[in-house]
């Protein structure tokens, strides 16, 4: 039974992690340039409070791929500039020959962005957020994170081996 729920456990949650992941580091290595996403989804972890209180420091942000001429007025877009991921609300649209512009401004700002974001920049329109999980992410990739994760995994590997060996006892006895 325990096989079962073990099993269970790992094609349940941890295989679809697994392949999204996998995913995600494949495309960044090959396109190096460009924002990975998964099925047209990109996780971006919020560092700024200019998005505060919808968005928090550290909450971790999905947004979905869009077209610039489908993005309204009150949408919060993810976009890139000076090689940053900025999110803010739109608050203004612009279209031309050139296709589309947008004024941003952060919730949490007092003033409008001073600049316009082409629809060149966008990485996508906000989804959901997971709160919180920006900041265990940032953790995990620092080395004290990292040998955290690989004491864990030491720690349960060996809880699983004891169980395993005094249940073989009592199956001896």
């Amino acid at each position: 039974m325990k096989k079962i729920i073990g099993y269970c456990l790992f094609f349940i949650i941890i295989l679809p992690i697994l392949i999204v992941n996998l995913v995600l580091i494949v495309k960044t290595k090959m396109y190096p340039n460009k924002i990975a996403d998964f099925l047209g989804y990109r996780p971006f972890i919020v560092l700024s409070g200019s998005m505060e209180t919808k968005i928090n420091i550290g909450d971790l942000i999905i947004v979905k791929e869009i077209d610039a001429k489908n993005i309204k007025k009150g949408d919060i877009i993810a976009f890139k500039k000076d090689k940053i991921v900025i999110s803010h609300r739109v608050v203004e649209i612009h279209s031309g020959d050139g296709g589309f512009n947008f004024t941003t401004k952060g919730d949490n700002n007092d003033v409008i962005d001073n600049f316009l974001v082409n629809s060149y920049e966008i990485q996508g329109v906000f989804v959901n957020k997971i709160p919180g999980l920006g900041n265990v992410l940032l953790f995990l990739g620092k080395p004290m994170g990292l040998l955290l994760v690989i004491l864990i995994i030491i720690i349960i590997s060996m809880g699983f081996y004891f169980i395993n060996f005094k249940s073989s006892e009592n199956f001896k006895k």
